[in-house]
């Protein structure tokens, strides 16, 4: 087996465009303001590195470990990281767009307004990172895992959450919108004041089901989403915006909605039984015969409108 080769030295704003250091001893090494585009760490080992401000756009950093790095605002766009460790390292306010980082590993990782819009993460884990107000518009998570992650502020429109772990997470004021989070896990996830507008959560159509028990979801915003056939037992929903939501089949036993917004919402075959409705806005939500309603509760006088069953 080859051994690697030690380059403990000061590096900073070296131009080390195409250098290659694959499976490189490199630890311990300042790359501060370094120019590292195209550059091969593929398996370097990179812990205790700083790249602050460094350019590695293009860079392999496949499978490289830069556990208990530094790298203030550097950027990696379109850099590959596949399967790269960044335990306990600092990348906050660094750039990521339109990486390749599936199952890259970034156990309790600062990347606090970190940009990882249209990246691939699919299978990545974020165990207890903190991701506040990241970008990750557009980025394909599925299979990611969020667990107890901070998330408040985070933008993650338009992403692809299929299968992601979210459990315990923290995603207060987060953007979730026009999201796929079919088969998310959201347990005991805080989203209160999260935007959820056009997203799908909808479980009907597949075997894998999306976990929302026990989920703070006060006055998060879900206009418009899909949550057919959802489970959202005992949640606490208070003041949220379900505005033209579509609630057909979804089990809310026990759920906490005074104050919400439910205009216009679809609630064919819903199960509102021991639902507090108290101050709830219903005014055009659509029941039918297979709607469940708390006992006492008279549709009409909230303004519902019946629909017949097909």
């Amino acid at each position: 087996m080859t051994q690697r080769q030690s380059y403990q030295q000061d590096l900073r704003g070296a131009d080390l465009t195409n250098a290659q250091y694959e499976s490189a001893d490199l630890a311990g090494t300042n790359f501060e303001n370094a120019n590292l585009q195209h550059a091969n760490l593929h398996w370097a080992r990179l812990q205790n590195c700083c790249f602050s401000a460094a350019d590695l756009r293009h860079a392999n950093l496949e499978g490289a470990d830069l556990s208990h790095s530094l790298a203030h605002g550097a950027n990696f766009m379109k850099a590959s990281l596949r399967e790269a460790n960044l335990y306990q390292a600092d990348l906050s306010n660094s750039y990521f767009q339109y990486g390749h980082l599936p199952g890259v590993k970034c156990e309790q990782a600062n990347l606090e307004a970190c940009n990882f819009t249209n990246a691939v993460l699919s299978g990545a884990y974020f165990g207890g990172a903190n991701l506040k107000d990241a970008k990750l518009r557009g980025a394909q998570l599925t299979g990611t895992c969020f667990e107890n992650a901070d998330l408040q502020g985070a933008d993650l429109t338009g992403c692809n959450l299929f299968e992601a772990t979210l459990t315990g997470a923290n995603l207060h004021g987060a953007r979730l919108s026009q999201s796929d989070l079919e088969g998310a896990d959201f347990e005991n996830a805080n989203m209160e004041f999260t935007s959820l507008d056009d997203a799908y959560l909808s479980t009907e159509a597949y075997e894998v089901s999306t976990r929302l028990e026990n989920t703070e979801f006060r006055r998060v915003n879900l206009q418009g989403a899909e949550l057919e056939a959802a489970n959202l037992v005992g949640n606490n929903m208070t003041g949220a915006n379900l505005e033209r939501v579509n609630l057909q089949h979804a089990n809310l036993s026990g759920v906490n909605l005074s104050g919400a917004n439910l205009r216009d919402a679809t609630l064919s075959g819903t199960i509102l039984e021991d639902t507090n409705l108290m101050e709830a806005d219903l005014t055009g939500a659509r029941y039918n015969d297979e709607t469940r309603f708390p006992p006492g509760f008279n549709p009409v006088e909230h303004g519902l409108t019946y629909i017949k069953n097909y």
